[in-house]
């Protein structure tokens, strides 16, 4: 049914509004699906992450002691950190896990393999962090790099 036709049956207000909104967010969808479709998806997307005093595995399942949201600036901090990660197509990546400074300088890295033997292989990667130097207030990024490409970063907060 044409929009022409279809404003002929719009009884108030209401209905008008209504009505533009479903065509706005329909020329949205649009413009975003044709954006997703043209766009090559990378093979490894980060799903999750967090870090916290202890993470570990047991038979109930994964155990997190306090969460850690930011550390106090001028510290050596021994933490836990738990990266969950979607690999959409089976192979081995190189991942690299990293923390920089607000300065831009490397502070701590991990290297790993990660495999996914099929599609749509999701990876917890469980990293224990020890004398990581937060030495300056700021903002600290962690980087999940594959391949040497960055695919996501989390902000990490260092206060006085």
């Amino acid at each position: 049914m044409c929009l022409s036709k279809r404003m002929r049956r719009v009884n108030g207000v209401a209905d008008v509004k209504r009505l533009v909104t479903v065509a706005l967010l329909s020329a949205i969808l649009a413009v975003s699906a044709s954006s997703c479709l043209s766009a090559t998806a990378a093979p490894v997307s980060v799903i999750g992450n967090i870090l916290a005093e202890s993470i570990s595995y047991s038979p109930k399942g994964t155990q997190i002691s306090k969460v850690i949201v930011g550390f106090k600036a001028g510290t050596l901090a021994n933490f836990d950190s738990l990266t969950q990660i979607l690999i959409s197509q089976p192979g081995s990546y190189p991942l690299r896990l990293e923390i920089v400074g607000p300065d831009s300088q490397l502070r701590a890295y991990y290297d790993s393999t990660v495999s996914a033997s099929s599609p749509d292989w999701t990876h917890s990667q469980l990293t224990r962090w020890r004398n990581v130097s937060f030495d300056k207030p700021g903002t600290y990024q962690f980087a999940v790099k594959v391949d040497r490409a960055t695919v996501a970063t989390f902000p990490i907060s260092a206060s006085e």
